[in-house]
């Protein structure tokens, strides 16, 4: 079985090809200069017209970590504590292709040999989704080593958060990153398939950048902010839902304080003078509903989220932590309205309340859909209302002892979720069966493995196997009989044999299991009985077992 070095050879040439490929494989290319050029000249004015700094839009303070005290040291001590958990959990994974099925998957493998190519088609508008993998990937393909990466990158959206948050005392924001640390879609972000560090990373430069701009009046921050905005939009469709609802409460806010009113709400230019952060924010999102006006299939006729939508229940329990987080915000608001507390910096703070709840209502109630297959008990799609949701909460809320309480349920329910989510991690069972299969193929050039019809949800997963044992076993003759396949026999045929040849996947049969053959059942299927059922007429012996998998020899057929 192939063992992957730390590093790959030719890491620059690489790099150079990766984003040659990833720049040329659709006119996304073109299309983001002028989204850029768009931005620039936009900016431009805004600067020759001296635009609003618009100070307004956080709160004043500023609190660096420069005091000593034993609440800061427990922060201190409680953030390392959490991510140490995040560490541990990260390199507990299967470290290999096997770890979910979207590595495993031909489309992942073929990204070794080409780069990744920027995603612009009818059912997703996410061309940056990857970018970073056209690095990584021409660094190492050593899983252990993808692992540091990723841990970096969690640690880097942290430190961002912890600089956006300058306003709140250092003991409160330590809070909020070790706790943030803990809570499902934020600690199962833990492998390089996920964009949402990249999303956050991008998001959180944006805000940081537009904080400097209302400090400074510098242009050039403002031009950095939405830069970023953009590539946080281009990273993951549900920023638009983030920074469209964001905008929603802009507008609302600003007609309740008067500064949009009759004099100036049909005069844009005006308006752009007076909320250039707005204004741009507006033209970054403008490009991206052009985009997906002219390429996409729109919600209810797209594949993508079709296959992933669940019943409102199933949603209900999958977000739980994310709609709690939500209703405490709105409870904490509630309570500043009743108190009669100080609105400070409302946009960025209220405001970023009423997106992280425009994108749990747009999960819930619009797209009703969960990430899917291996990760379908995963919420990390709201990790940005997981994020917002919690930041609000924590920064308004300013009993100890509600706050003592709060923690105590979220980071409770958090641990048991984690718990019950690493319970369903499979990969190190797929890694077992590639190794016992490596095992057999010490003695044997050739092997005939047939899994089951039932034992995997989805055709793709199937392909997925096939991909991984053409990767780790690429001298071996392996062919993968799925009995499945003769419902659409010539056109996946077709397709699965330019695959081998590419040496992409192993060779494909559409025939039933016969005798030589290895069997794969799965243990947890819902029709694991049925499978057994279909290998009735061999006379066969369990050679492997582990928690999910079963693994036969069919031998001889028996007698009629």
């Amino acid at each position: 079985m192939l063992q992957e070095p730390l590093f790959q050879k030719n890491i620059l040439a690489t790099i150079v090809r990766n984003f040659g490929f990833y720049l040329s494989y659709t006119n996304w290319f073109y299309y983001g200069l002028g989204i850029i050029s768009t931005i620039t000249v936009a900016v431009w004015l805004l600067k020759i017209t001296k635009a609003d700094k618009q100070t307004y839009l956080f709160a004043n303070g500023y609190f660096p970590l420069n005091q000593h005290s034993a609440h800061i040291f427990a922060g201190i001590i409680y953030c390392f504590l959490t991510f140490g958990i995040y560490i541990i959990n990260t390199f507990y994974q299967e470290a290999s292709l096997f770890n979910n099925y979207d590595l495993m998957n031909v489309n992942n493998t073929s990204i070794f040999s080409t780069g990744v190519a920027a995603v612009c088609n009818m059912y997703r508008i996410n061309p940056l989704n990857s970018f970073d993998t056209n690095i990584i990937y021409a660094i190492t393909h050593n899983y252990q080593i993808i692992n540091i990466y990723i841990i970096a990158k969690q640690a880097l959206v942290l430190w961002l958060l912890y600089c956006f948050l300058s306003d709140i005392q250092v003991q409160r924001r330590l809070l909020i990153i070790g706790t943030l640390t803990l809570i499902p879609a934020f600690f199962w972000v833990n492998n390089i398939i996920f964009p949402e560090q990249n999303l956050l990373i991008f998001m959180l430069s944006g805000f940081i950048f537009l904080r400097k701009y209302t400090q400074k009046g510098l242009f050039r921050y403002l031009w950095l902010s939405v830069f970023f905005t953009v590539l946080a939009i281009y990273i993951k469709e549900l920023a638009v839902i983030f920074y469209g609802a964001l905008l929603i409460y802009c507008l609302l806010c600003y007609i309740y304080q008067e500064k949009i009113n009759l004099s100036n709400i049909f005069r844009p230019w005006k308006l752009a003078h007076s909320f250039p952060f707005e204004f741009t924010t507006f033209l970054a999102l403008g490009s991206f509903a052009l985009f997906y006006l002219f390429t996409t299939l729109g919600i209810d006729d797209n594949v993508y989220v079709t296959m992933r939508r669940l019943s409102f229940s199933e949603l209900f329990r999958l977000y739980i932590i994310e709609i709690m987080l939500t209703i405490t915000g709105w409870l904490t608001f509630a309570k500043k309205i009743i108190y009669k507390e100080k609105f400070e910096g409302t946009i960025f703070n209220e405001g970023l309340l009423f997106a992280a709840t425009g994108i749990i209502l747009f999960l819930l109630f619009l797209l009703q859909i969960s990430p899917g297959m291996s990760h379908s008990h995963k919420s990390y799609y709201a990790i940005l209302c997981s994020t917002f949701s919690l930041v609000y909460t924590l920064r308004n809320l300013k009993s100890n002892k509600a706050i003592i309480l709060f923690l105590t349920l979220i980071i409770s329910i958090s641990l048991i979720i984690n718990y019950q989510n690493l319970s369903k991690e499979n990969g190190k069972h797929y890694k077992e069966v590639a190794e016992f299969i490596s095992s057999r193929l010490e003695t044997s050039e050739n092997i005939t493995i047939c899994i089951a019809k039932n034992a995997e949800e989805n055709p793709w997963i199937y392909e997925s196997w096939s991909s991984a044992y053409s990767y780790y076993f690429p001298n071996k003759n392996i062919i993968f009989k799925f009995d499945w396949l003769n419902q659409n026999y010539y056109t996946n045929m077709q397709t699965y044999r330019q695959y081998y040849l590419a040496r992409k996947m192993t060779k494909i049969s559409p025939k039933p299991p016969a005798e030589g053959d290895y069997y794969i059942a799965k243990k947890t299927s819902p029709k694991y009985e049925k499978d057994i059922k279909d290998i009735q007429n061999f006379n066969y012996q369990k050679v492997f077992e582990n928690k999910i998998f079963e693994i036969y020899i069919l031998n001889s057929m028996k007698e009629p």
